[in-house]
């Protein structure tokens, strides 16, 4: 085996560890959006919760107080 196979060889490994790398930062970056947006979700759906909650309750108190006390 001459030095420029060896070489060669090495070369065609670290390229292809490069685009593994590569592969596995955009994995990341996509898996990171993807979380970003379920968050923002998550969050969005919470907001609308809580909304829905305070609405619910202000519903609530205001038939607890036209109920007749007997």
């Amino acid at each position: 085996m001459d030095i420029k196979s060896l070489y060669m060889g090495i070369k065609s490994l670290y390229m292809r560890v490069g685009t593994l790398y590569m592969r596995v930062g955009t994995l990341y970056m996509d898996i990171k959006s993807l979380y970003m947006g379920i968050k923002s979700l998550y969050m969005g759906i919470k907001s609308w919760g809580m909304r829905v909650g305070t609405f619910y309750m202000g519903i609530k108190s205001l038939y607890m107080h036209k109920k007749p006390t007997t």
